[in-house]
């Protein structure tokens, strides 16, 4: 018996060895996989970040080969007649941005007697003008001309010396007293024309300056169910002039020549872009020449018959029978 129980005993722990040595050698292993996991990516990381830095190496060489264009630029300023602005101030701002310098370097010059002048010995990706001169005000809305070659080539600009590039100036007249036009009407739609006064912003029987119907057929109006509609504007005693925001934000005397009596807006059901909101600019010139207006108005149509229309006018209006649009 004793010698069966020491046999035993020395089976028992011959198997905890073998265990341990086991387990000894599987920890180990996985030591010498974590270890080796660990060196590759220790030793791969230096070369990540040279890849990195080549590539933004690369980046920036392309820039600097696609946006590092010499800048040689042609222009004029005239004023409203065309005639030349001379002795003006002009800024340029020009963008360098070619992978290593990110920056706005600034270029000056002046207008010579024929209003041109001349930009050159910079380089950059494109550059902004502006012209400043005391009792003009510069009025060009194209102003900034892309020279980079990451830019098509029709997106470009080409300078031509015999054909500079016209930048208006308006000379002032003085500022007269204007009346500012921020005007909402609503009112239940009606097929009879009705009359608004932008002096007294309201709508009125008799006089008035902008004459409005509202024309569309029966039933509920939506995108899904359009109706077909129109909106008709009439100058009260004098004209309209459909103009574009470029316009509208540049012209400081009302023209003389250019008006209709009447304009007609029209929208078809069978159109695809079909919509309920109408937006247009206008000049306007209303009772016998005495008010000059310029407005955006935008008009939404009642979705039902019995709803309410909106009409919304922004703008100014010289009331004084000048066509002088100069503010303070």
């Amino acid at each position: 018996m004793r010698f069966e129980r020491s046999l035993l005993v020395g089976l028992f722990a011959a198997l905890l060895i073998g265990i341990s040595i086991l387990w000894y050698l599987h920890e180990n292993t996985i030591r010498e996989q974590r270890g080796d996991l660990l060196l590759n990516r220790t030793s791969s990381f230096p070369r990540g970040v040279f890849d990195r830095n080549v590539k933004k190496e690369q980046i920036s060489t392309a820039l600097s080969t696609l946006n590092d264009q010499e800048i040689l630029f042609f222009g004029r300023a005239i004023d409203q007649l065309g005639g030349p602005v001379k002795e003006a101030m002009v800024v340029g701002g020009v963008i360098v941005k070619d992978g290593f310098i990110e920056q706005v370097k600034t270029v000056t010059t002046v207008t010579d007697s024929n209003g041109c002048f001349t930009i050159d010995k910079t380089r950059g990706r494109d550059i902004g003008i502006t012209v400043t001169k005391p009792g003009y005000s510069f009025v060009a809305t194209n102003t900034v001309f892309i020279f980079s070659h990451m830019w098509p080539r029709e997106q470009r600009h080409i300078p031509n010396r015999l054909k500079p590039v016209e930048f208006p100036m308006w000379k002032l007249q003085g500022a007269e007293p204007l009346i500012e036009i921020d005007q909402r009407c609503r009112f239940k739609w009606q097929s009879d024309p009705f009359v608004w006064d932008f002096l007294q912003n309201k709508n009125v029987t008799s006089g008035g300056d902008l004459k409005i119907t509202i024309l569309r057929v029966p039933g509920v109006a939506t995108k899904r169910d359009p109706k077909s509609w129109a909106v008709i504007l009439e100058a009260v005693e004098g004209g309209l002039m459909e103009v574009n925001l470029k316009q509208f934000r540049t012209t400081l005397l009302a023209p003389i020549n250019g008006y209709t009596n009447k304009l007609s807006i029209n929208i078809n059901a069978e159109q695809r872009d079909w919509t309920d909101l109408v937006t247009k600019i206008f000049f306007l010139e209303s009772r016998n020449q005495r008010v000059f207006a310029k407005f955006q108005t935008a008009c939404r149509l009642n979705e039902a018959p019995d709803d309410e229309i909106e009409i919304t006018f922004r703008g100014l209006a010289n009331a004084n029978g000048s066509r002088n649009w100069e503010e303070d």
